[in-house]
């Protein structure tokens, strides 16, 4: 059971440090596309 918890929580951090990366990789490349990550992402999510 533990190593599922584990398992899991190893996604979500990967996940979450891709969100991050992404998130960086819009603002250093253009304002504008950080804006359109942000209304993208609200739609997705």
């Amino acid at each position: 059971m533990s190593e599922s918890i584990s398992g899991t929580g190893l996604a979500g951090g990967i996940l979450t440090g891709a969100s991050v990366y992404g998130l960086l990789t819009c603002i250093s490349s253009d304002l504008n596309w950080l804006l359109y990550c942000s209304i993208v992402g609200f739609c997705i999510f």
